[in-house]
């Protein structure tokens, strides 16, 4: 298990996942990001950073939200909170 502190050492916020999200955040990434996976289904959060000029993609909300496959990534959503980053991945699961 990764810790996004230590593959981010700069990341200007700390973050707090409920039981059952995975740490999976690596160097090469542009920021953080967890995982959790629903019945056959995971579902990732990438957290990007609290400045926006240090996000990837300026202008671009802070979490974003994917269903992942052996292939593809698929984005079903972007918030500027982790509650509703969550929320949004429980609406999903509960379609």
């Amino acid at each position: 298990m990764t810790d996004y502190r230590n593959e981010f050492p700069d990341y200007d916020d700390t973050l707090s996942f409920p039981d059952g999200w995975e740490d999976i955040s690596w160097h090469n990434d542009a920021c953080p990001s967890f995982v959790r996976k629903f019945g056959d289904v995971e579902y990732r959060i990438f957290c990007d950073y609290v400045d926006p000029e240090r996000r990837e993609m300026h202008g671009a909300m802070r979490f974003v939200i994917y269903i992942e496959d052996e292939i593809n990534y698929v984005c079903i959503g972007q918030t500027d909170t982790l509650k509703e980053a969550i929320d949004c991945v429980h609406k999903e699961v509960n379609k």
